[in-house]
């Protein structure tokens, strides 16, 4: 059981990059559809150019920071309220989720843009974070239901 959780953490931190570079995916489309490589200013030629300007270079450092801040802890929470003897329905687990983003991002706002920008447009970021704590929450619900992990 407890290897379930550990994996699925890892698969959820592997997938999370993917979510928080959610706003390059047009650009992806029109890279991979159109063969249009559009990153900021550079002069990309290829598809595998372009996907690794995206993506790889910074796809480990999102997937440890999301392991290492959300998903671990998270899955911490979970365990400590099971140990009481408490069950966690699905909203409470996306409202401890959505906790653990809304800090980290929080955290990370006070060292880049978040606090330049008009105050108004940060309320994305909230939105950006109820989206990420729903999709995951979901992915690690289905996942604990199939394989049982909360003990249901």
């Amino acid at each position: 059981m407890i290897i379930t959780k550990v994996c699925t953490a890892i698969f959820c931190a592997l997938l999370s990059p993917f979510v928080i570079l959610l706003r390059w995916l047009p650009a992806v489309y029109n890279a991979v559809v159109r063969q249009e490589y559009v990153y900021y200013d550079a002069d990309i030629t290829t598809l595998t150019e372009f996907l690794y300007r995206v993506y790889g270079e910074s796809y480990l450092f999102f997937a440890c920071v999301s392991l290492i801040f959300i998903f671990i802890p998270f899955q911490l929470i979970k365990d400590n309220f099971l140990k009481r003897g408490n069950q966690l329905p699905f909203i409470k687990r996306l409202f401890i989720l959505f906790l653990l983003t809304t800090t980290i991002l929080l955290c990370a706002g006070m060292f880049i843009n978040i606090w330049w920008v008009p105050w108004y447009k940060n309320f994305l970021y909230l939105v950006f974070a109820l989206v990420f704590s729903l999709f995951f929450n979901t992915v690690i619900y289905l996942i604990g239901r199939k394989f049982d992990i909360d003990g249901k």
